[in-house]
């Protein structure tokens, strides 16, 4: 029976054990080297997730890759490591329906080695400084960031890309539309610092959940120990009241000042490109760094898809995409999914049952003016028969049952991504919307035919039930295999 995952050192081992692993032995340089290794490996197709254990000027090795692909996300739940991306997902959204409170345990692994003050210096790991056009070192590409409303005591958790200015100053980067951005705004008119917890290299369903748009409310703690079948052990901080993962590797903790900004960027983002440019964004200050004996430093490289941060964002978007139409009773959504292949963020694909003419239209407008729609720019509607994970099989209903005149619906000057390299830099922030009904036409103009048995569309190429009856029972006699 395969060990219980609860860090990550254990899921390294049972990646290991498993043949997903590769330990590079060699040295690496942080900067530059490491980051195009990685986008390597990631591929197509993609290769072992990665082991640094020889970083140059450093002993601490780096982790990349380990939810680049399905399987590996399949082992991380401690699935069968061969499960489908149907199964997968169904699976996800199981579990998250049995959510699970954290336990506030006295001290944890994260804390055994400390440091105030002076001691405080990021840069005691092995930060790569990933692309060669990115503006600095980031340490924050796979983490959590942990943070609580001064009105209601929510927590929330998420990930924001944390770029190092000093040895105890981080930018971080977030959108008007993520949690943390109105509790910032909250302590900025109380001109308070906002206390902030950032745990990097815990078990991975803590980046699942820091990943994903849960509604307001939900403590993502509660998720991840849904997905892991056990409650998250959490310590608390050691200057913060806040919580953390017991095990995780390495925890910074800190405040961002009401009022201080300084010049962040540009990154190279989970688009395949530079987004954003460099522009003022708020700070972390560290007042306290703990860490594990022997810390593992977590992070990842971002490129064009598929990388594994794209791997991870369709499982997280399509679990929303569901939620949107189960709270709002929409009829007849059979599938969704956000291909990894384009970017989950900015597209989806949404199968349905149709009963009424409009329905397709209805599913896009839906999504796209939801909280997982606000940066989304396509949505793709297919009838039930299509397989939504065969990109082929989506294309061919956009060619054969899709009219672009009454099939797709474009709106303009929308909310959007600030990573959207087709905006002109004067209008980052809005974007064009399309909806692309790609189902069977049920309006009037388009009657059932005598021709087609009274259907309203031309009949599919089929072989009959008797023929097939007939091929299966002489297929050795082909000598076909």
């Amino acid at each position: 029976m395969a060990a219980e995952i609860y860090d990550l050192r254990s899921f390294i081992t049972r990646l290991e054990q498993e043949g997903e692993l590769a330990r590079v032995k060699a040295e690496v340089d942080w900067k530059y080297e490491l980051g195009a290794i990685a986008r390597r490996v990631f591929g197509p197709p993609p290769g072992p997730a990665l082991l640094f254990e020889k970083v140059k000027d450093y002993d601490t090795p780096v982790f990349v890759g380990g939810l680049h692909t399905v399987r590996r996300i399949a082992i991380a739940l401690g699935l069968d490591p061969d499960t489908d991306e149907v199964s997968l997902f169904k699976e996800y959204v199981r579990r998250l329906d049995q959510p699970l409170e954290p336990v506030i345990v006295r001290d944890g692994p994260c804390q055994e080695n400390k440091y105030f003050g002076d001691e405080v210096d990021v840069l005691k790991f092995p930060v790569p400084w990933w692309n060669e056009q990115d503006g600095g070192r980031y340490i924050g590409t796979w983490h959590q960031v942990v943070t609580k409303d001064p009105e209601t005591g929510w927590t929330n958790v998420g990930t924001y890309r944390m770029m190092v200015h000093e040895p105890d100053v981080l930018g971080i980067q977030f959108s008007p539309y993520q949690h943390i951005s109105p509790m910032y705004a909250k302590y900025r008119a109380m001109n308070r610092p906002m206390p902030v917890a950032i745990s990097i290299g815990t078990d991975p369903t803590a980046m699942m959940v820091s990943a994903s748009p849960f509604p307001e409310g939900v403590n993502e703690w509660t998720m991840a120990g849904a997905l892991r079948g056990k409650p998250v052990e959490l310590v608390r901080g050691e200057t913060v009241d806040l919580e953390v993962p017991a095990y995780s590797e390495i925890v910074l903790e800190g405040e961002m000042p009401p009022d201080e900004t300084r010049p962040e960027g540009p990154f190279g983002e989970h688009t395949g490109y530079y987004g954003a440019g460099i522009r003022p964004l708020p700070i972390v200050k560290i007042k306290c760094i703990t860490h594990r004996n022997n810390p593992i430093l977590r992070g990842t490289a971002l490129a064009k898809p598929v990388t594994e941060q794209n791997r991870l964002s369709w499982l997280a978007v399509i679990t929303q995409i569901m939620e949107v139409y189960k709270s709002a009773g929409f009829p007849g959504v059979t599938g969704v999914t956000a291909p990894a292949e384009g970017d989950p963020e900015y597209s989806a694909i949404v199968a349905i049952k149709k009963t009424y003419p409009s329905q397709g239209l209805d599913a896009g407008r839906l999504l796209l003016s939801s909280k997982v729609g606000k940066i989304m720019k396509h949505v793709i509607v297919v009838d039930d028969d299509i397989d939504i994970f065969d990109l082929n099989q989506v294309l061919w209903a956009i060619n054969t049952r899709l009219q672009a005149s009454r099939g797709i619906h474009i709106t303009r000057y929308e909310s959007g991504s600030r990573l959207d390299p087709s905006q002109p830099y004067e209008f980052i922030g809005f974007t064009d919307k399309m909806i692309v009904d790609a189902t069977w036409s049920t309006t009037p103009d388009y009657p059932p035919r005598k021709e087609w048995g009274g259907a309203t569309h031309p009949p599919l190429i089929q072989t009959s039930r008797e023929l097939q009856n007939l091929v299966e029972k002489r297929w050795k006699e082909y000598g076909l295999g």
